[in-house]
């Protein structure tokens, strides 16, 4: 009761009353003993209701043997609990074959009992040395081999036979009591042996703790010293950062405004090759389409209107026919008042497609022309386009204004066939008549007299010229919605 004096009473309700306080414990102690009597009890359920008390003390010291977390201490306080279980059982063992040397035998029952307890104490003494070496050598000295092992083999070996014809002999009852008193003395000496090295152990851990606990101490003085600075410099950090990050995103923003407007200007590849500082050089076309486009009777109306009138005019037109264009495969390489230079093929080849694109947006412009709402002139805007398909030079020309342009017999065909037009009609040479021929769904119509400006130009070659009518493509399902206004033209 003395040792239980330091004990920490476990705080949890559902153990039962007399474990709850030490004062519990005594009092139902007391009420046992007061209960006892000697005709009316056995020795089985004597050493049960102690045996009970010793358990829920071996469970608690096992629980807090789990909690430990080193694992240097942990084998050790492993082994002292098992040898501590090693003496319970002991101890009940004794108890034990005192019974059996008293009335010369024991029922089934206990003998099967004395068994178990004999085994568990094994059991646990053999897990405590297999945890602790050192205290495997000690017990290695002093019993191992030793006069005291030899006699308490053979008394165990008669009470497990529990040969019943023996008579009671008080003698041997005694001896085999002294013998196991003085084993179990041995298991108390490697119990003491191992709570004084766990406590040095614990010692030595509290010492390095505290060590630890110093130096932590220094680290946060140091770091309450250091941390204004720190707190400083971070926030200095985090707004250079911030302002950095501001001024990466306004550098972004005006790259992605002079990507929109080198893109406007040049066609996307030689803008992407200009962007990595790369030349430029100027490339002979075979096969291109080239087209020009111009309002009717745009200087008339540009004396007309006023000035912010004439621009509002050509930024909606502008707008206009910019959106019909980024549904073809053509690039526009100039527009000037209401005139338009658009050409298909360069500066990437798309095989025979260049005249088909260039006579499909043609057809889409004279449409969207149709249905545009000029505002503040009278009548609609009217178009006249021409065409011709050839070969020419492009690239970019220009230091302090670079422009990307088209130079070469084609482009001044494709201007005459535009000014010698009709308004609102599309004018094409028979080389792009052959090829859209060749592509089929256009509707085509020779033109009776060709200008003689045109036939200037086809001193060896066929001078005829065509109207583009519109594209066949009626009836075919799946058709694309930039050419269902094409064919809204004219009614085609």
């Amino acid at each position: 009761m003395a040792a239980l004096q330091q004990y920490t009473w476990p705080k949890m309700s559902d153990l039962p009353w007399h474990f709850q306080s030490l004062g519990n414990l005594r009092s139902y102690i007391r009420e046992h003993r007061g209960r006892l009597s000697v005709n009316h009890t056995t020795v089985e359920e004597q050493l049960k209701f102690y045996t009970d008390i010793n358990a829920f003390f071996i469970s608690r010291l096992g629980t807090t043997v789990r909690k430990v977390d080193t694992s240097q201490v942990w084998t050790n306080v492993v082994a002292y609990h098992m040898i501590v279980m090693s003496e319970e059982y002991t101890g009940l063992e004794r108890a034990m074959g005192s019974v059996f040397y008293a009335r010369g035998g024991l029922t089934v029952d206990a003998s099967l009992y004395y068994n178990k307890v004999k085994f568990f104490g094994q059991t646990c003494l053999d897990l405590a040395l297999s945890y602790a070496p050192d205290v495997a050598a000690i017990f290695q000295d002093v019993y191992v081999n030793s006069t005291l092992e030899k006699g308490i083999k053979n008394m165990r070996q008669k009470i497990h036979v529990n040969d019943v014809s023996v008579d009671p002999n008080v003698h041997l009852g005694l001896h085999w009591f002294d013998n196991m008193t003085s084993y179990i003395g041995i298991l108390r000496r490697l119990d003491e042996h191992l709570s004084k090295k766990i406590l040095d152990m614990v010692d030595e851990n509290v010492q390095e703790l505290d060590l630890r606990l110093s130096l932590n101490i220094i680290i946060l003085v140091v770091v309450i010293v250091v941390s204004p600075l720190i707190t400083y410099g971070v926030h200095k950090m985090a707004y250079d950062t911030q302002s950095i990050a501001c001024r990466l995103q306004k550098v972004e923003l005006e790259r992605q405004k002079a990507d929109g407007i080198l893109y406007q200007i040049f066609p996307k590849s030689v803008a992407d090759c200009m962007k990595k500082n790369n030349a430029v050089a100027a490339r002979q076309f075979k096969h291109v389409t080239v087209m020009f486009s111009d309002v009717v009777g745009f200087e008339d109306i540009s004396a007309s209107l006023s000035a912010h009138r004439l621009v509002d005019l050509l930024n909606r037109l502008y707008h206009t026919l910019d959106s019909a264009i980024d549904l073809y495969d053509v690039n526009k390489v100039e527009s000037t008042g209401g005139a338009y230079l658009i050409v298909s093929g360069l500066p990437t080849k798309n095989g025979d497609k260049h005249a088909g694109e260039i006579a499909s947006l043609a057809l889409h412009f004279l449409s969207a022309a149709d249905i545009f709402n000029p505002l503040h002139v009278c009548g609609k805007i009217k178009l006249r386009i021409g065409i011709h398909t050839g070969s020419c030079v492009a690239g970019v020309v220009g230091y302090k204004r670079p422009r990307y342009h088209v130079f070469g017999r084609t482009v001044n065909i494709a201007h005459r066939l535009q000014t010698s037009g009709e308004a609102g009609r599309i004018q094409i040479s028979a080389a792009t008549q052959q090829v859209l021929e060749e592509l089929g769904g256009y509707n085509m119509a020779k033109r009776t007299e060709s200008p003689d400006e045109v036939k200037e130009l086809f001193a060896y070659e066929d001078d005829d010229t065509y109207w583009l009518l519109g594209k066949a493509l009626s009836g075919r399902p799946g058709m694309l919605s930039r050419d269902a206004l094409v064919l809204s033209y004219k009614g085609i």
